[in-house]
């Protein structure tokens, strides 16, 4: 799977991931929509999890805890913004791989 950055997180851990969209909007253009989404390798009983989302004007985050050492999982961030009369819609993926620290 395609991957926009990597991150290393401890089993143990509740770590906060943001993503900076300014760059990939036009002058006046804000975040109006973000939702997360986890894909976990299958056969895992113990995923990571989404604590919290957060949205700003040009920036989103997700909380993440858990997950089971060893295993990679992706996280993909989908936003849509205000723009009219079309909103832009865009996504990037991070990989989390959960180890031992």
């Amino acid at each position: 799977m395609k991957f926009w950055s990597s991150f290393e997180q401890d089993p143990q851990a509740r770590l906060e991931y943001p993503i900076e969209w300014s760059s990939r909007l036009n002058d006046g253009e804000i975040l109006a929509a973000s939702t997360w989404e986890v894909i976990s390798p299958a056969g895992d009983t113990t995923p990571i999890v989404i604590d919290q989302e957060v949205i700003g004007d040009t920036g989103t985050a997700a909380w993440i805890s858990g997950g089971t050492e060893g295993y990679d999982y992706y996280l993909t961030n989908h936003i849509e913004t205000n723009s009219t009369p079309l909103s832009r819609k865009d996504d990037r993926t991070i990989r989390i791989q959960i180890r031992q620290q």
